[in-house]
């Protein structure tokens, strides 16, 4: 099965602490008027959402950070895993008694991007796919190491769509990217892309919501979105 992990952005209210649902609502990973966001892809893919740490970070402006994923994430990902085999076998007694990880997928929105960042670092096993919306707020070296190993891996993918905001570390990314992925061929180059979104006229809040299903139904950009 494969496994999304998403790191969500900043706190969205007043006093810092959203319920998940808020969250799990703007990923764009989880339509709760009609639920089939997943029922178009058709790889089995389970999502994790880690609440984050929401408590307030003296001059810190993205308030939410992740401590225990970043730094286990192989166990939060068999965790995950070990739950849903014991939801299936409680619906189906003769289920397998244990899942095996397949692709692991990265998304972050906002603030979350630094702890893709971060979170590369601690993974035995690096992610097939890197989804950032609107997330780049730091240096990306991380990622330009991760697409040098992934350019021979099959199934390799990396989107990092950007509004003004992110514009700085999202361009500078795309410039190393373009001198990473020089002479290689379109269908490569197309694995890897870093796209503008001022011309969409999108807000940074629905960018998730906008691009997550195409992404994970496989799409490939550019993916406009009015």
């Amino acid at each position: 099965m494969d496994v999304v992990i998403y790191f969500h952005g900043f706190a969205l209210g007043a006093d810092g602490t959203p319920p998940l649902s808020t969250f799990v609502e703007v990923s764009g990973l989880w339509d709760a008027d009609d639920g089939v966001t997943f029922a178009r892809r058709a790889r089995p893919t389970l999502v994790v959402i880690p609440r984050g740490d929401g408590k307030p970070f003296v001059n810190d402006s993205w308030p939410y950070r992740f401590p225990a994923t970043i730094a286990q994430p192989e166990r939060i990902i068999a965790l995950a895993l070990g739950k849903m085999a014991e939801a299936r076998r409680l619906q189906s007694p003769t289920s397998p008694a244990a899942i095996c990880k397949a692709r692991l997928l990265l998304m972050a929105h906002s603030g979350g991007g630094l702890a893709v960042l971060q979170v590369l670092a601690k993974l035995k096993t690096p992610p097939t796919e890197i989804y950032l919306f609107d997330a780049l707020y730091q240096n990306a070296d991380a990622l330009v190491g991760w697409a040098t190993a992934a350019l021979t891996r099959r199934g390799t993918r990396l989107w990092v769509g950007y509004l003004g905001g992110t514009a700085s570390c999202s361009v500078e990314l795309a410039v190393n990217l373009a001198e990473l992925l020089a002479g290689q061929p379109a269908h490569v180059k197309a694995r890897f892309r870093v796209e503008p979104l001022d011309g969409c006229r999108i807000d940074h809040m629905v960018v998730p919501r906008a691009y997550a299903p195409l992404l994970l139904q496989g799409g490939r950009g550019p993916m406009p979105v009015s």
